[in-house]
């Protein structure tokens, strides 16, 4: 660096703390006519506040997911933690992989990924939590997670063809829900009701039995009696 005679010159100093600390380091400027000038840094880093949000919205029974990201910025290939705060996985927020694999970054750092799942059983406007993303050397970093769910919206249309097809329905809630199943033209067939285990796809067989000149289209039309007045339509479409 040179500075002009009765000139001042400035030195960009670049810090990168991925811990919370305080600490001192020393910068000593050497010049072959005036000698050393010592200056002693004082270093302090806090914890780092929430990212930019993750917003979810979706209908009561779909799920939607969404993939958070980070700068890793470690020389070394480590496995952060991801964690849900207990008010996030009661507000139907899943992380499928509590771990996450981070290779060696260079000085830029490196872009990881953490895929959360939204997943409500119950219609709120006011679902949240927070996600927290650490490792003991790479830091904490954290993000707040705002869900909505909105009562269920019908689906389809659904081609039925003879007896064998099926509609894909998952049951959201956390437990064995009994499911009663109507259709509102006889034309179509399903069962009564299915017994459904809790966070799992079933397929509900729909069968067609046209009649010449009658209707080839109706709703299959799910409730759950016990858990609320929520109705999962279908539309159906029979050839």
């Amino acid at each position: 660096m040179e500075i002009e005679p009765q000139g001042v010159g400035a030195i960009d100093i670049e810090v990168r703390l991925l811990l919370v600390c305080q600490r001192t380091s020393i910068l000593t400027l050497t010049s072959d006519l005036l000698g050393n000038y010592v200056y002693e840094l004082k270093l302090q880093a806090v914890q780092a506040g929430l990212e930019h949000p993750l917003q979810f919205d979706v209908p009561l029974g779909n799920r939607h997911t969404q993939k958070f990201q980070f700068v890793h910025y470690l020389p070394t290939k480590v496995q952060y933690t991801c964690e849900l705060t207990p008010e996030a996985v009661e507000d139907g927020f899943i992380v499928e992989q509590p771990k996450v694999v981070a290779n060696a970054a260079d000085l830029d750092g490196l872009e990881v990924e953490v895929a959360v799942t939204f997943e409500p059983w119950k219609i709120s406007k006011d679902l949240s939590g927070i996600m927290k993303v650490s490792h003991v050397q790479g830091g904490i970093y954290s993000v707040k997670l705002l869900g909505t769910c909105c009562p269920p919206i019908p689906q389809g249309p659904i081609i039925v063809k003879g007896a064998t097809s099926v509609v894909n329905f998952r049951n959201v809630f956390n437990d064995f829900v009994e499911y009663v199943l109507q259709v509102d033209n006889p034309a179509f067939m399903v069962g009564k009701g299915e017994r459904m285990a809790p966070k799992k796809t079933t397929k509900i067989k729909v069968g067609f039995k046209g009649v010449l000149g009658a209707a080839t289209n109706g709703k299959l039309m799910i409730s759950c009696p016990a858990y609320g007045p929520w109705i999962w339509v279908f539309y159906l479409q029979g050839i």
